[in-house]
């Protein structure tokens, strides 16, 4: 066992574990360096970064809404969740879902603001006046005494002749039509005028 701890002591060894070791020291050496450089600029980035965080949380808060009210200026175009809400409330023509639109738009205002206000009930009332007359005037400029346009005799006349429904803001004028025609369709005569047999 002796010869075995001579062999550990020898001279060669120790030279070769001693110039090992020296580079291996050199080597940590610069690699501690490296940390130490990178460990510096990580702390410089997280103390500047805290200090703009310190800057961010003295200056008051921005709400998030006026941020999408911006994004609706911008874009000009009402998203699912407005639609929805003025199918909600009873605004789902197109021509009434541009006028929310515009009047938002000119405001700035939140929908639920602007379907408050006293302009847009007033601007909506005009809108919904002037299609009911335009809806109820007669479709032929001659004196005959043409049906109104919201009727269902003029509504089924038309859909007979030209295949047209009513528009789609007038949902049960076009509910009775289609009503109406399946009726003719099922109480039509069943048997033929001109029979087989002579």
């Amino acid at each position: 066992m002796e010869k075995e701890f001579e062999n550990l002591d020898s001279s060669n060894e120790k030279n070769d574990f001693d110039v090992d070791t020296t580079e291996d020291i050199v080597v940590l050496k610069e690699e501690y360096k490296k940390v130490i450089d990178k460990n510096k600029r990580l702390f410089e980035r997280t103390k500047k970064s805290e200090g703009e965080l310190k800057e961010l949380k003295a200056k008051p808060e921005l709400e998030k809404k006026p941020e999408d009210k911006k994004s609706l200026v911008k874009s000009g175009e009402l998203d699912y969740a407005q639609l929805a809400f003025l199918a909600a409330k009873g605004v789902e023509a197109d021509d009434e879902l541009e006028l929310a639109r515009e009047v938002i738009v000119e405001s700035g205002k939140e929908l639920k603001e602007v379907l408050k206000t006293n302009y847009f009930q007033a601007r909506l009332k005009e809108l919904r006046d002037a299609k009911a007359a335009q809806a109820a005037m007669p479709l032929s400029s001659g004196r005959g005494n043409a049906p109104a346009r919201d009727s269902l005799d003029y509504a089924l006349a038309k859909y007979e002749q030209k295949g047209e429904l009513p528009p789609r803001d007038q949902v049960e004028l076009r509910r009775k039509v289609i009503n109406a025609r399946l009726e003719k369709e099922t109480n039509k005569n069943k048997f033929s005028s001109d029979p087989l047999v002579q």
